[in-house]
Order: C-alpha cells, then sequence, then structure tokens
C-alpha cells in the first residue's frame, strides 16, 4: 500500500468514492470539513449495512489508529466533500500534547464501535529498516502506549466566550467541530467590527501562526462552540510535510487579512525606510558608534535566535545555508555563519556577488570566513541546487535599501529558499519586501521568522498578510534610546532591551 505522508489542509472527494476501505491498514485520521459521508460495514455474503453518518465537523479514522486494528468500516463521500487529514505519527502527537482526558475520546470510540462489529488486529511485519520509515509509518510497529491522560485536543465554550483575543501570541489553529464563531476587532471606543461568522467545517488561528506570530482579531463563541485544536508545532509539522496545502493557507490568511488591521507590535514604535537611515547616519556621525560595531551586534543576535529558535539550542551537526548579499545586511549574514560554525554547526555560505565586489566591513567578514575555511560559494549552481538536508537557512540578501523586484542572483537564491522545506530565518526584513509600505516583490523570501533590528520597520506591520515575515522578533544593535528622541526623529523609545537583546513581537 502507498504511504501518505501526514498532511494539513483541504482533499477532496467526489461523490461515492470510498475515502477509506475496510480491511486497510490505518494510515490517517480525518475531519470532514465540507459536504458529508456514509459509513458502511461490509460483511462476506457482499452486502452493506449503513451504519453512520456524519457531517461538517465530524472526524473519522481513529480506531484503527488507537486499536491497531484494520478499518472497522468503509467511509463513502454521499455528497462532494473536502477533508482534513494526519498521519499516524502527528496523530499521535496531537493526542500526546491535547486538552481533554483520554477518556472522552474513548467513549466516543466505544460507542461507534457498538454498531461495527468485532477488531480484526494488523499484521505487524519486522522491524522497520530505519528511523525514515517508523516516522513515515509509524503502525509497521504499533503505535506507542499512551498516556493515562493523554487527548485528542477538543475544547467547549459557551455563547459570548472569547477563544482568542487581538494582540496576544498565536500558539493555536482551530477547527470548528459544531457551533459558531464571530471574528471581530474593537478600536478605540468604537463598537466591535464583526468582520466574519464561522460555522462548522471552518477554521481559524492561521493568520497568527503563519505571519507574525500574534492575533488580528479577536474570536469569540456566537453560540455553543466545541473546537478541535491543535498547537504550533503540530501546524508547523504538517505544512512542512505539504507545501501546496501550505499555499493554500497562505491563499486564506491573504483573504482574510484584507479585513482585519494591521500586525499589533506590542506598543513598539515604528521606522521608516528613511528614519532608518537617518539612525544609521546618527549612529556613525554623531555618536562614534561604527558599523562594524552594529553588524557584529546583528550577526551575533541573529546566531543566537538561529540557534535557541530553530537549532534546539545546539548547533552542533546541524547544517545550515547562509544566503547572503553584499552589503550590510549581507555583512550581518556573514557573521552569523562565522558565529555559527565556531558553535559546530555545518555552515555554508552562498554570495551573490564576487568577492571583489564585495566593499567595506561586508569585505571584511567575507575575508575572515575564506581565512577560517568555511565553505563560500558565488552564485547558485550545482553545488546550491546539490544542497539536501538542510536544517536552516539564513536570509540576509536585501536589507532595507530594496528599490523594486529582486533580480540576477538574489532572485535565484530567493527562488530555491522557498522551494525548500526547512525553515527560513530572515535578518531584518524578508528579501523582497519594500520596509516603508509592506509592498511584496517578486520574489520574495517566505520566512518563517524575522529578526528585524533596533525598531521595527512600518512595512513589517503593513505587509499584505502574503505570510511573508513569519514570527517577528525584535534584536538589540546598541541603538542609544536618547538617538531616536532627537529632532530628526522625534521618536520616545524606552529600555526595549532592559531584560533581552532580542524581543518576540
Amino acid at each position: 500500500m502507498t504511504v501518505t505522508k501526514p498532511k494539513f489542509g483541504p482533499q477532496h472527494y467526489a461523490a461515492g468514492t470510498d475515502i477509506i476501505h475496510q480491511g486497510d491498514d490505518p494510515e490517517q485520521f480525518y475531519i470532514l470539513t465540507k459536504g458529508e459521508v456514509e459509513i458502511i460495514r461490509k460483511y462476506p455474503d457482499g452486502s452493506e449495512v449503513l451504519i453512520d453518518k456524519l457531517g461538517e465537523g465530524g472526524f473519522f479514522g481513529e480506531i484503527g489508529l488507537l486499536k491497531q486494528s484494520k478499518r472497522v468500516a468503509t467511509v463513502r463521500a454521499k455528497t462532494d466533500v473536502e477533508v482534513m487529514t494526519m498521519g499516524a505519527a502527528s496523530f499521535q502527537r496531537w493526542l500526546d500534547s491535547s486538552v481533554i482526558s483520554r477518556q472522552e475520546l474513548d467513549a466516543v470510540v466505544d460507542q461507534r464501535m457498538e454498531t461495527v462489529g468485532a477488531l480484526q488486529p494488523l499484521d505487524l511485519p519486522a522491524e522497520p529498516d530505519d528511523e525514515a520509515v517508523q516516522e513515515e509509518k509509524p503502525v509497521a510497529k504499533g503505535l506507542p502506549k499512551l498516556p493515562a491522560q493523554s487527548v485528542a485536543g477538543m475544547q467547549d465554550y459557551e455563547p459570548g466566550q472569547v477563544i482568542l483575543r487581538e494582540g496576544d501570541i498565536a500558539e493555536n489553529f482551530f477547527i470548528i467541530a459544531q457551533g459558531t464563531v464571530e471574528v471581530y476587532y474593537h478600536e478605540n471606543d468604537d463598537a466591535d467590527t464583526v468582520i466574519a461568522r464561522l460555522s462548522s467545517g471552518n477554521y481559524f488561528g492561521e493568520i497568527g501562526l503563519l505571519e507574525g506570530g500574534r492575533r488580528t482579531a479577536t474570536v469569540r463563541a456566537a453560540t455553543a462552540v466545541t473546537l478541535i485544536v491543535f498547537d504550533r508545532e503540530t501546524f508547523g509539522r504538517w505544512l512542512s510535510h505539504n507545501p501546496t496545502s501550505k499555499n493554500e493557507l497562505r491563499r486564506m490568511a491573504y483573504e482574510r487579512r484584507g479585513a482585519t488591521q494591521p500586525l499589533p507590535l506590542s506598543g513598539v514604535p515604528c521606522l521608516t525606510t528613511a528614519q532608518m537611515r537617518e539612525v544609521d547616519r546618527a549612529m556613525v556621525e554623531d555618536y562614534r558608534i561604527e558599523l562594524i560595531q552594529m553588524m557584529e551586534n546583528a550577526g551575533r543576535n541573529l546566531a543566537h535566535l538561529a540557534r535557541s529558535r530553530f537549532l534546539e539550542g545546539d548547533p552542533r551537526g546541524n547544517t545550515v545555508v547562509v544566503l547572503a548579499g553584499r552589503g550590510g545586511n549581507g555583512g550581518g549574514g556573514l557573521v552569523c555563519a562565522r558565529r555559527l560554525h565556531n558553535w559546530g554547526a555545518n555552515v555554508h555560505v552562498f554570495i551573490t556577488r564576487s568577492d571583489r565586489e564585495f566593499k567595506g566591513i561586508p569585505a571584511q567578514q567575507l575575508e575572515i570566513l575564506r581565512r577560517m575555511g568555511v565553505p563560500v560559494t558565488i552564485g547558485s549552481g550545482m553545488v546550491l541546487s546539490g544542497m539536501t538536508n538542510v536544517d536552516l537557512i539564513i536570509d540576509a540578501v536585501i536589507g532595507y535599501s530594496l528599490g523594486g523586484n529582486p533580480t540576477g542572483m538574489s532572485a535565484e537564491f530567493i527562488r530555491w529558499a522557498n522551494a525548500q522545506t526547512a525553515p527560513i530565518l530572515s535578518l531584518d526584513t524578508p528579501s523582497g519586501l519594500e520596509l516603508t509600505n509592506g509592498h511584496i516583490f517578486e520574489p520574495a523570501i517566505r520566512a518563517t521568522a524575522t529578526m528585524t533590528l533596533a525598531l521595527p520597520k512600518e512595512g513589517l506591520r503593513y505587509e499584505t498578510g502574503k505570510g511573508v515575515v513569519g514570527e517577528l522578533y525584535l534584536a538589540d544593535i546598541s541603538v542609544p534610546p536618547d538617538l531616536f528622541s532627537e529632532p530628526g526623529l522625534k521618536i520616545e523609545v524606552g529600555a526595549i532591551f532592559a531584560k533581552d537583546d532580542i524581543v518576540r513581537l
């Protein structure tokens, strides 16, 4: 039987199609988001008996996964349907991090078992040859034993109860199993502005997870509501296995973001591109804080964030690709590459131009890497296209000086990065995003996370919801708070970095 990797996002079945077959090995768990299915029990004489029907928000496929048995019934699309699915490994991890008792899920299974008859145990084959096979189809060894309180992530809300609030850090994704919710925002002293009503089979919470980490609107229960809940890790794992579904969710997030407000940034003021240039000028000319100091601070903080957020606190043995332009943004990326190399990562640097076209401090950083023996490749070619099993991509191709669509090698680097499954961490801005008005040029990096510098830029708030920024972090490059209050800027900034050099926005 063909193994289907865990997937998130809609799968379509035409009316009359068998979605799962009685007697098959269990490989997927299904959530019905559109249409209606019939549960059918087949008998040796060829007869079929309809034992149940499920509508939007219903789920099926859990019995085989939990009981380690072959499929006990056939599920057939009564109408054209859409389902969301997850593989056995993701289903197990979801149970292990869930929010209601295992007994509640068992109650559903027991009720269904009363109508479907005896189970047929799985014929468990020999131990798989490698870990990859086990991850892809864990039923080959049998599912791990579940802890006593492990759960399906389902939560109930009463009418009027707030499910998530605008401005909160986004941690979960929700599918509506039953009931209706209202999506709204509240601005100043005005009444609530309801921008959507979602009912069974619909989902919400994807915008904050795909974009900037904070909720762009508030969601409350309009009726009694039952939600199926997935945490950030499970959501991200599904998307990394299926770029097509990821693109579909980005499209939906883009449509929904048109009705919401700019991303909230915790009250931290934002800079335009012109103001950022003034900060750079004042740092060097008025305060005598040199570019090499700012670049070192930027690259060091980027390496720290890469280590803590994406490399599980230990870069050793991880493969990191650093894509760097010839300007200040690229120089920060080269500093990051040096530090990750020193910490034991397998770092590969790719630069957009030849060494002789690098000038000033970025050229110095490049020479240091060459002297250290860090692999540095000019352009892409066969070397970059042959990079496999990459754990992290650092985007330091283009900074705030972008004036149009990326071209040449910069564009090639961006397209290569977007085609990979590895997470992308951008320095200051995703390459291809205009930082004053949020215009997204073509191509543009679709970052998993962005670490911006000094203060966030306006474009990071106003990017058009296509999900290019990802999680947003702010890093200290030693700009004195008094600098921002001077006549050229007139911005009041407190001690943002009093507790840490990097803060989550």
